[in-house]
């Protein structure tokens, strides 16, 4: 049985998307990346992610829509606004669209890993109180 957690990872930008992919396969998570939110909610269905990591403009719909869309749909899935948009009232834009967390860029490895973590323990909790 394996043990790692999974990930997607949903940013335009692929040279980000590839170093993101190869941390946080270094930390030990099996990751997925899509390219846009399209993708983003193909690849949730078909390969249900622990957790999804999105950044705020992606093709196809930006990331509150895609937030929104994914909140929707999968009401309980964890997930991490990763952003250059950092202001606060992109924060709050996108804590409203579903996040459950918001982290600006540029962020440290170490808080993201911790964000994750605590995320997904935040998700199993959920399952006994839901």
């Amino acid at each position: 049985m394996n043990s790692k957690l999974k990930l997607l990872i949903v940013d335009d930008n692929t040279d980000f998307g590839t170093l993101m992919l190869e941390f946080l396969e270094h930390h030990d998570f099996l990751v997925s990346y899509a390219f846009n939110g399209k993708q983003g909610l193909d690849l949730i269905r078909q390969h249900k992610p622990d957790l999804v990591i999105s950044e705020a403009f992606t093709p196809t719909f930006n990331g509150y829509e895609f937030m929104h869309s994914v909140r929707q749909q999968f009401p309980l899935l964890p997930l991490l606004f990763l952003s250059t948009k950092s202001e606060i009232a992109d924060r709050i834009q996108g804590l409203q669209a579903g996040a459950n967390c918001y982290m600006g860029k540029p962020f440290h490895p170490d808080e993201l890993i911790a964000q994750l973590h605590a995320l997904y323990s935040f998700r199993l909790i959920s399952r006994f109180l839901f």
